[in-house]
């Protein structure tokens, strides 16, 4: 399959290109060993696709757009958009979907899991070695098979959201995304996910829990519709010694 895409830079411009392996491309670019006019700009996002099964057809629709003006690609994004927000996760594939699967966390999952949550720092300073046991995802999962879930590309889990709920309020775990695949809307079709199947179970209402000096998850939340509630204290108490209370 051939792609012509448009990525969000840095400064707000826009890029448009071709290829035939969009995750990788899109990890390319911003790794600063893509193309010589996004390197100066990153990070970038994946904002728009299109597929062709013709490479020639993929590389003339390129030509195309990288001559429309600004306005006119902008408005490529915006009805992509739309006809991704309108339909049911399920379905979607689109702006940030590519051709990953999202489908449901199994207990055959934890050894992926567990080295995707230490790929990234701010994902593992979350862990402790009792809840995120082998043992505990596994009884997570018992207690909540149909609200978790993995964001699959060619048979590596690059995605996952934990969410639960104890029948009156929903609450999200350890959402995470490779940083090979980040800026690709993968997240948002992880909590998009959870979303749906916790409304799916009668919940009407969702929390989760951001380290304070972690701006860039802070500012991923505020966008998906999660203010920061001022007027309540979190307080929590550790049952077992193992488990720190925390700061």
């Amino acid at each position: 399959m051939n792609y012509v895409y448009l990525l969000r830079c840095a400064d707000g411009t826009l890029y448009c290109g071709w290829t035939n392996d969009l995750p990788a491309r899109v990890a390319a670019h911003n790794s600063g060993s893509g193309a010589k006019y996004t390197r100066s700009r990153l990070p970038v996002e994946l904002v728009y696709f299109e597929e062709y099964e013709d490479r020639q057809e993929a590389m003339s629709r390129e030509w195309h757009i990288k001559h429309m003006s600004r306005v006119q690609k902008l408005r490529l994004v915006e009805e992509k958009q739309r006809d991704v927000i309108g339909k049911p996760a399920a379905d979607r594939k689109g702006v940030s979907e590519m051709n990953d699967t999202i489908r449901l966390v199994t207990e055959e999952d934890y050894d992926a899991l567990f080295k995707l949550w230490n790929s990234s720092p701010e994902c593992r300073r979350a862990l402790n070695p009792i809840d995120d046991s082998r043992e505990g995802i596994a009884k997570y999962l018992k207690r909540n098979p149909k609200t978790c879930f993995a964001a699959v590309s060619e048979g590596r889990i690059i995605g996952v959201i934990l969410s639960g709920h104890d029948g009156r309020r929903g609450i999200i775990h350890h959402l995470c995304v490779h940083p090979d695949f980040r800026r690709m809307g993968i997240a948002k079709h992880l909590v998009s996910s959870a979303e749906e199947a916790l409304q799916k179970e009668g919940i009407q209402k969702v929390f989760g829990l951001v380290f304070k000096d972690n701006d860039t998850a802070n500012a991923f939340w505020e966008a998906q519709g999660y203010p920061a509630r001022t007027n309540l204290n979190y307080r929590n108490k550790s049952l077992n010694e193992n488990i720190p209370t925390g700061e």
